[in-house]
């Protein structure tokens, strides 16, 4: 009996140190997740700018062949519904939000943080991307290229490179994936339709939906590892005990019927 409660003695503060260093990662996760999505966002901005010669070609040919298919019928369908203002974000988010309220409605505001955080992350990649200077529209240079007349004059107002509706699908994708594993694979080939879509319409290079869909990816991982480490904490405060008697103490009402005589944050709440 002894024995046993030293050893017991002895995992207690091993566990202690590995709650502290996951703490730590955590914390510097929750820093440099971000720094690096702005970071690799303005990488690829110079990069964008940099494709001639071979690549370049490549990227036109295959721009070329997929937006050679487009037919008028099918394109004023896919304008209708993947593209703004449609159901492209709308169809992820959704699902999403409903799944997690009928199913996990404890994550219910966790899922809506991701999902804020994943939009946010992507407009704020913009500047980065746009560091070096503006990628023009592939139909500017190709005069063959089938573009709807008036989404041409729209999408001349802004640069190509990167895709933002593939860059938005695929972060929201993953924050779908995250809260409803099942759906997975759906999401993923619905990003792929999209991907698609954009080529279809001529509204991108090849290389700016791969950037934008890599860049979702990065918005999305920093979405879903931001909600995954700040419920860690909860559920970490939730577990000490001080915690929990200040959160009674601050937050819970104490006098049913006189609220005037609670602390204000539970009067507030």
């Amino acid at each position: 009996m002894k024995r046993k409660s030293q050893d017991r003695g002895v995992k207690r503060p091993r566990g202690r140190i590995w709650l502290i260093l996951e703490a730590f990662l955590s914390i510097a996760g929750l820093v440099v997740a971000p720094a690096a999505t702005f970071l690799i966002s303005v990488l690829l901005g110079w990069a964008a700018l940099q494709v001639t010669g071979a690549w370049l070609e490549w990227d036109t040919r295959i721009y070329l062949l997929v937006n050679g298919w487009s037919r008028p019928e099918v394109t004023k369908l896919i304008l209708l519904l993947l593209n703004d203002p449609g159901i492209d974000y709308v169809a992820l988010i959704a699902p999403c939000l409903l799944y997690v309220w009928l199913r996990r409605k404890r994550d219910a505001p966790w899922a809506i943080m991701a999902v804020v955080i994943a939009l946010v992350m992507g407009s704020l990649t913009i500047p980065f991307t746009q560091q070096f200077g503006l990628r023009e529209r592939p139909f500017v240079h190709l005069s063959s290229a089938i573009i709807d007349a008036d989404w041409r004059k729209i999408w001349m107002l802004f640069p190509t490179f990167p895709s933002g509706h593939l860059r938005e699908t695929v972060g929201l994708a993953m924050v779908l994936g995250y809260f409803w594993p099942a759906s997975r694979w759906p999401v993923a080939f619905y990003a792929l339709i999209v991907a698609f879509t954009r080529l279809y319409l001529g509204a991108h290079y090849p290389s700016d939906v791969a950037a934008g869909g890599f860049i979702g990816v990065m918005d999305g991982f920093v979405a879903v590892f931001t909600v995954n480490r700040l419920d860690w904490f909860v559920r970490l405060a939730g577990g000490l005990g001080w915690m929990k008697r200040a959160y009674r103490y601050v937050f819970l009402p104490r006098s049913p019927g006189r609220w005037s005589q609670d602390p204000w944050p539970a009067r507030a709440i």
